[in-house]
């Protein structure tokens, strides 16, 4: 997963609000709404996945403020686990971090990041500093 130059800026420079993006998104980024999740568009989301282009990123949210998959009910597991399955089956790829990953831009708050690609493999692709900086070749 890796993000061109202009969208790493954006993912850097970002500043927290100390609000939880998740609790309250804004309707702009609401793709879906469930009775105990969300689906929202991602608001750094990645240019590559697996080397091919991304045509849609988004994350799956409990609507209760719960740090891992582990504090969620088994109602709520159920919902999501129902989410994963219907996008997965829409050629989304599922992928989400520990809740104590270093990574992990809202550690707070349970997401998971669904991720759709294009069939078009990058033809070139040369890394510089860290892992998520990538120039377009």
């Amino acid at each position: 997963m890796y993000r061109f130059r202009k969208n790493a800026q954006a993912y850097r420079n970002h500043t927290e609000t100390g609000d939880c993006p998740f609790c309250a998104p804004p309707k702009e980024v609401i793709v879906e709404e469930l009775p105990l999740s969300i689906v929202v568009k991602s608001s750094y989301p990645y240019d590559l996945w697996e080397y091919r282009y991304v045509t849609e990123h988004l994350l799956v949210c409990p609507r209760r403020h719960v740090p891992s998959l582990g504090d969620l009910t088994v109602a709520e597991k159920t919902e999501i686990m129902d989410v994963f399955a219907r996008y997965e089956a829409a050629d989304y790829n599922v992928y989400g971090r520990s809740a104590q990953s270093q990574h992990r831009t809202v550690p707070t708050h349970q997401h998971t990041h669904l991720i759709k690609i294009s069939h078009k493999k990058t033809r070139f692709a040369f890394y510089m500093a860290k892992p998520y900086l990538l120039l377009k070749g």
